[in-house]
Order: structure tokens, then C-alpha cells, then sequence
């Protein structure tokens, strides 16, 4: 993927520990600090992905995370003990933890493999400034809208794409796990959106960032997400896609351009993700698009 980088702490700190209610202590871990065996690592605008694997039977200490992550457990299952209570988490599972939570967990006798998001100081920064909020505890999730998002992401973080789908996607996330008090509800579009369209129809080639563009409008980047939905139904990530396949299939006309290089002209990664994008959204792969359209 080209991002991967496996540090344990972006912040180069110790691990902290902090002092719990019945007075003993829980180990605190920082910025990009997971337990387990690290399988993967990548890390887009303040946001960390890792995937991390544990043996049969691992025990995981009592301890914290000092910022709030999503995590999808892929393969295997834990038993974990949270705020005095108890929950089992098989395959599918989703979790979200807020930052500073104490838990532990034990894992079965065939071990765990899981995914996570982690979420950097500047969403958080922002988030509070426009006035947004999550619950206190932590949240599960078996099936829905939140599960299949993370399924989503895990599956754009094993295979590679823009980095703008996988800030729209937690976006998204973090939409239906928080509230954002005094963002309104606007009914007709707002002028905003407008704007911000115009920009993705000059950009969408190339490098679209839903945070950036959320910035330049003045809006909370969550806000942002719900109400592009509301009014265009479909997320801004699917909005560029469409414009690249649209642009794309106008490239196709002329037979001597190579479907390689349609597909980076286009804003795509390479040929395999372009293929895989163009058969989804239109049906048939470039090349047979190319020889229909031709014929």
C-alpha cells in the first residue's frame, strides 16, 4: 500500500499509567499502541489503521487507550471485562472504545485476529470545537450501518485505494456515534455545498479530502458528510467515483489510449483498482466496456 509504518507510539512517549477507581492502576497506551502481534500498520491524516493477531488463550492486562479507536475483531473470539460488566465478542464484533476506558480481555482457544481505528488529536480537536460528542462507555455493535463501515474500511485497508475513502468512511463512523449539538438540520442546500460541489468537479483527478474540503467550507467535517448524503444520497468518496468512471468512459472512446494509463489519469491507484471500480459501477470490465462501446 505504500503507507505502512510500524511504529508502536507516534509520539515516541512511555506508556503512561493511570490511577483506577478501586485505586490500582491501569496501563495507559498512547497514540498508535496496541497489544498483540502487529500484522499491518497504516497511518492517514491523524488517523492510525492496524491490524493485530493474538495466540490461543492470551490474557490482556487491565488497561486504557488514551485516544478512542473502532475495533472489529476479523477472526476468533475474547471474553471482555469492562465498567464492572461482561461481554463476549465473537467474528464481527465492533467496538468502540472512548479514550481512557478501562478493560481487559481474555481470547479462546483459537486466538484473535482484529482491525483498528484509532483517532488522532486533531479529530478530536475539531470534533470538541464544533461542539460534537460520544457517549462516555463503550459501544457494540454486531450488525448495521457502523459494522458494515468497518467491514468496508478493513477491506479498503488489506487491499489499497484513496486515502480520501478511508477518512470519508470513519467519518461516517463517527457520525452514528456521536452528536453534534448546534450543527442544525438544514432542509435546501446550503450555499456551502455548492462550493464545495464545484471544488470536487475541478479536483476529482486528483487527491479529494473530505477533512480539507470540510475546512474550506468552514464545517465540521461530520456535518459535512450527513448533509452531502442528505441532499446528493450517496457518501462524497461515491460522488468522486462517479465523476472518475465518468471521465473515465469518455477516455475509453479513443481506442489508442491504454487502459493503464486511463486509469491513472482518471485518479485511481493503478489498473486493478480501476478495473475493480469500473466493474462494479458500470457492470463490465473497461476493456469490455471499450469493445462495446466500439463495435
Amino acid at each position: 500500500m505504500g503507507r505502512r509504518d510500524a511504529r508502536d507510539d507516534d509520539d515516541g512517549e512511555p506508556t503512561a499509567a493511570r490511577a483506577r477507581p478501586d485505586g490500582l492502576m491501569s496501563r495507559i497506551l498512547l497514540g498508535g499502541e496496541f497489544h498483540g502481534t502487529r500484522r499491518e500498520t497504516a497511518r492517514i491524516a491523524d488517523l492510525t489503521l492496524a491490524e493485530t493477531v493474538y495466540e490461543p488463550g492470551h490474557r490482556l492486562p487491565h488497561h486504557a487507550h488514551d485516544r478512542p479507536f473502532f475495533s472489529l475483531l476479523v477472526r476468533g473470539s475474547f471474553r471482555e471485562d469492562f465498567d464492572g460488566k461482561t461481554r463476549e465478542c465473537g467474528p464481527t464484533s465492533l467496538v468502540f472504545y472512548p479514550e481512557h476506558e478501562p478493560h481487559r480481555e481474555e481470547f479462546g482457544p483459537e486466538g484473535g485476529r482484529s482491525f483498528h481505528v484509532e483517532i488522532g488529536r486533531s479529530w478530536l480537536e475539531r470534533m470538541r470545537s464544533a461542539g460534537s460528542s460520544y457517549d462516555s462507555g463503550s459501544r457494540e455493535s454486531l450488525h448495521g450501518r457502523l459494522n458494515l463501515l468497518m467491514v468496508r474500511l478493513h477491506a479498503w485497508f488489506l487491499q489499497g485505494g484513496p486515502s480520501f475513502e478511508a477518512e470519508e468512511t470513519v467519518l461516517e463512523m463517527l457520525a452514528d456515534v456521536t452528536s453534534c449539538e448546534g450543527l442544525g438540520s438544514e432542509t435546501r442546500p446550503p450555499a456551502w455545498l455548492a462550493r464545495m460541489r464545484e471544488r470536487i468537479h475541478a479536483d476529482f483527478r486528483g487527491k479529494v479530502r473530505v477533512t480539507e474540503l470540510a475546512d474550506e467550507a468552514g464545517i465540521h467535517p461530520v456535518h459535512a458528510a450527513r448533509v452531502f448524503r442528505r441532499h446528493h444520497r450517496c457518501t462524497i468518496a461515491e460522488y468522486v467515483h462517479t465523476l472518475r468512471i465518468e471521465y473515465a468512459r469518455r477516455c475509453l472512446a479513443d481506442p489508442d489510449r491504454s487502459l493503464s494509463g486511463i486509469a491513472i489519469s482518471t485518479g485511481f491507484a493503478d489498473q486493478a483498482h480501476f478495473t475493480r471500480r469500473f466493474k462494479a459501477m458500470v457492470g463490465v470490465t473497461p476493456g469490455s466496456y471499450r469493445s462495446l462501446v466500439g463495435s
